[in-house]
C-alpha cells in the first residue's frame, strides 16, 4: 500500500488568479497615486500663499498670480488657476482661497477611477 503525498503549493488556476489580482491592483496604483501627487502640488501651492507678506492686501488677481506661477512650476494639469474659487469672509477679514475639483484616469476600455479633492486656505486681507 503506497501513501501518498500531501498536496504541496498551488494549482495553476490559483497561481493565475493570485497574479491577476496582483497586477489589477498594481494597475489601480499606479493610475491613482499620480492624482495625489498632484494634489499635493496643488495643496503645497495654496498653502504657500500663507507665505506672502501683504498678499491678501493686493488683491484677487494676484492671489490668482501666485496660484498660476505655482502651478506652472508644479505641473498641475487637472486644474488651472482660473478653476481656483477666491471668497472674501468679512467676519474674519480673510479671503478664503479652495481648490475643489475632480481627478480622473482610465483604467481600461470604459472603467475609469473618479477622486475628488477640496482644499481651503485662509489668506490674510
Amino acid at each position: 500500500m503506497r501513501k501518498f503525498k500531501q498536496q504541496r503549493g498551488m494549482t495553476m488556476g490559483g497561481l493565475l488568479l493570485v497574479l491577476g489580482l496582483i497586477g489589477f491592483f498594481t494597475m489601480i496604483t499606479l493610475k491613482v497615486v499620480p492624482l495625489y501627487i498632484e494634489y499635493g502640488s496643488v495643496a503645497g501651492a495654496l498653502d504657500s500663499l500663507r507665505t506672502f507678506p501683504g498678499l491678501g492686501k493686493e488683491g484677487v488677481k494676484a492671489i490668482r498670480n501666485k496660484i498660476d506661477g505655482q502651478f506652472y512650476i508644479d505641473t498641475v494639469e487637472t486644474i488651472r488657476a482660473k478653476d481656483v474659487k477666491i471668497e472674501r469672509d468679512k467676519k474674519k477679514k480673510v479671503w478664503n482661497v479652495t481648490a475643489d475639483y475632480e481627478g480622473r484616469a482610465t483604467l481600461f476600455g470604459n472603467m475609469g477611477v473618479w477622486v475628488h479633492f477640496v482644499k481651503t486656505v485662509e489668506v490674510d486681507r
